[in-house]
């Protein structure tokens, strides 16, 4: 038998129920949340987040029947890039890049801001070369966090691709048959 009797047992469970409430409240309230918003690129993380959102273009939004990682399409910025129309795209768990290859196609990827800090995002395309028979044509697109000095693109079996960096954005074309698996971040002042 325990010490506590009648009304004093009966208060006592219900201050620890009050407690175990109050705590799993805090956890849930201010635990996860500041974590996750550290974690989020601002614009000084990527130098392509400091251009004027412009949204994508009424066609190419059209194209995206539903939005990856809840993306703005509203808040899309254009990604400057010679030849190609690409757009960065903030997201709630990332970023997403969106390519226009024809008036038909669209590609997107996206990734999670935990990833984007140590790898930054690309695009991969697949073509036949217009050029050689039986021949790939591959095409790599992406950004770089602000802070890296290079990337190195590596595709399993083949050497590493490296993409100059311009203003933290990149394009590259080579031959090889297969899309890059992971983009390593070179980091440092150049």
């Amino acid at each position: 038998m325990t010490g506590i009797k009648g009304g004093r047992r009966l208060l006592l469970c219900g201050s620890l129920a009050l407690l175990l409430l109050s705590l799993t409240l805090l956890i849930a309230r201010f635990g996860a949340e500041p974590n996750q918003q550290a974690a989020e690129p601002r614009r000084e993380d990527f130098q392509v987040l400091d251009a004027i959102p412009t949204g994508l273009p009424p066609r190419v939004e059209q194209r995206l029947r539903t939005s990856p990682y809840e993306a703005v399409w509203s808040l899309a910025r254009r990604v400057p890039l010679e030849r190609h129309d690409v757009w960065v795209v903030p997201s709630k768990s990332g970023l997403c890049l969106v390519r226009k290859d024809s008036p038909t196609a669209v590609g997107v990827a996206c990734a999670a801001h935990h990833y984007l800090a140590n790898h930054g995002l690309f695009i991969a395309s697949l073509s036949p070369s217009p050029r050689h028979r039986n021949a790939t044509r591959r095409e790599i697109l992406g950004i770089a966090p602000a802070d890296a000095r290079a990337i190195s693109l590596v595709t399993p079996g083949f050497p590493d691709a490296r993409p100059r960096l311009v203003e933290g954005t990149f394009e590259y074309r080579d031959a090889v048959p297969a899309a890059p698996q992971l983009a390593r971040i070179v980091r440092g002042r150049r």
